[in-house]
């Protein structure tokens, strides 16, 4: 994960018909890549806004990787619109959020690659 890249999982019921479906709405969004194992399909691009749903024994584990550096609110109105349709809920530092965009913008925000984005001489400065 780049310092740029805001990065969450998904809480889903580990459907494979559900995933496929949600696959299938993320593809229309984002190119499949190849990804660094055979276990995870990649949609976008690693160095920025990405999707990785990983197969294991059955359950599936969904991440994303947003690239605060080029991610629009209309982008990532759509992203929140697709996980909202399957009723997954969002994995943010321990925490499960709604898929709402308020508050993902909130804590995109407060994040430290926000900050990093927003001012990175600021950011490194105070490490």
């Amino acid at each position: 994960m780049a310092i740029w890249q805001f990065n969450f999982g998904l809480a889903n019921d580990n459907n494979k018909e559900i995933i496929n479906k949600f696959k299938h709405d993320i593809s229309l969004m984002y190119v499949i890549n190849k990804s660094w194992s055979d276990r995870i399909t990649l949609y976008g691009d690693l160095d920025g806004t990405c999707i990785e749903i990983g197969e294991y024994n059955n359950n599936y584990e969904i991440d994303f990787r947003l690239d605060l550096r080029t991610i629009t609110v209309f982008e990532l109105n759509l992203i929140i619109e697709i996980i909202k349709k399957y009723t997954f809920k969002i994995i943010y530092k321990g925490k499960v959020l709604e898929p709402d965009l308020d508050i993902i913008k909130k804590e995109i925000i407060e994040s430290k690659e926000f900050k990093c984005c927003e001012n990175p001489k600021q950011y490194f400065g105070n490490l």
